[in-house]
């Protein structure tokens, strides 16, 4: 919760924000009052509309990105830019919203804790967050330990 507060800025109405501030926009995202609610609008919004991804990070929100805005997009394009492969890249999540970076690593790499598709899509998962999975894959994957 404390960081919701530290990085995102609450809008009342936000046609009206995006139309005065002038800005384009990187990422919608909001907060379901219950689970039933949560998965019944990502299921309707992924229905409805064809250009957009729909994903979560915690399990609460929805957050709605344009088609390839993607962190999968973001670790390739990282990848290229620093002339490596991807054979030559491992990413770990959890949520969603990592779901195409963890797919589209050399290693993916998924958090015992976290989405069921994302485990779905690993090479390896991890232990939990709260049992240092990162960790753990870092000295499996990276340091051959």
């Amino acid at each position: 919760v404390k960081m919701l507060h530290e990085l995102r800025k609450p809008v009342p109405e936000l046609k009206s924000f995006l139309k005065e501030e002038k800005c384009n926009v990187q990422k919608v995202q909001f907060f379901a009052p219950d689970e039933d609610m949560r998965l019944e609008l990502m299921r309707e919004l992924t229905r409805r509309y064809e250009d957009i991804t729909v994903s979560n990070a915690l399990p609460q929100n929805v957050e709605i990105n344009q088609t390839g805005a993607n962190k999968g997009e973001a670790l390739l394009a990282l990848a290229d830019h620093l002339g490596l492969g991807r054979a030559q890249t491992v990413a770990f999540g959890d949520g969603l919203n990592d779901l195409p970076m963890v797919r589209d690593a050399g290693i993916g790499i998924a958090m015992e804790n976290g989405a069921k598709e994302t485990k779905a899509a690993a090479d390896w998962i991890a232990p939990s967050c709260d049992e240092d999975g990162v960790a753990a894959g870092i000295e499996k994957f990276c340091l051959g330990r």
